[in-house]
């Protein structure tokens, strides 16, 4: 990694002067060769700095929003990442607790930075990552209610409990879709604005509810397969 040391010197160097025309993009290289040498927490700390920096009110032109664009992806990847110190194992604190520890100022570009680093749990997936998914989209629903994504957010956790057969979790979601953005809700309130908006929702909510339904009927009914077997069994 010689080569992204030598680098390095110069961008810190750039660095120093706040009103140089090339800060942010040292900034943004900085933080891009702290990734490339595995050293996440430093590149996640750097990446933080040059959003807030362009969040501050500073200009970046159309460069400056595609590095803005770019920190957030290669934070999420960070946070994602289980070996951080490149042993080949995962590390005994990998997780979202550890990702999550870096992004609790609560400012508008943090919550941005969850929205990535959930959407790229999910992308890979695994079912243990999914786990970690699910953990932060709950995270992001518990922090704002009434966040206008909301609904997309328990429409994911419903497909990742669908697909690693976790009907009872699955179902679960389905009442958290009705019970959190139903027609009786803050959300509702708040974004339902307009005929269209509130139809495509009813139906969403329809759907979850009609499904939970066919799942409460299978249950029930292999709970009654269930009970005749084990008489059958007894009987024997």
């Amino acid at each position: 990694f010689a080569e992204f040391e030598d680098a390095m010197k110069y961008y810190r160097k750039v660095l120093i002067d706040v009103d140089s025309p090339h800060f942010d993009k040292a900034l943004y290289k900085l933080g891009w060769s702290y990734f490339q040498e595995y050293d996440y927490d430093s590149a996640i700390k750097t990446f933080k700095r040059l959003i807030a920096w362009y969040d501050s009110g500073k200009r970046g032109g159309k460069l400056g929003a595609a590095l803005r664009e770019e920190a957030i992806e290669y934070l999420a990847l960070s946070l994602a990442d289980d070996d951080w110190d490149s042993d080949g194992e995962i590390d005994p604190n990998a997780g979202v607790e550890r990702g999550l520890s870096y992004l609790q100022g609560g400012t508008k570009w943090e919550r941005e930075v969850v929205k990535a680093y959930a959407k790229g749990l999910f992308d890979l997936q695994d079912n243990k990552k999914w786990q970690e998914a699910i953990a932060v989209y709950q995270h992001l629903l518990k922090s704002d209610p009434l966040d206008l994504e909301g609904p997309e957010y328990v429409k994911r956790l419903i497909q990742m409990h669908q697909e690693t057969d976790n009907t009872v979790a699955a179902a679960a979601a389905r009442r958290q879709l009705v019970d959190m953005f139903g027609e009786k809700s803050a959300w509702w309130k708040k974004h339902a604005t307009t005929a269209d908006f509130r139809r495509r929702m009813e139906l969403q909510l329809e759907e979850a509810m009609y499904r939970t339904a066919l799942d409460h009927n299978r249950r029930a009914q292999a709970l009654k397969v269930q009970a005749l077997q084990d008489e059958d069994d007894a009987l024997m």
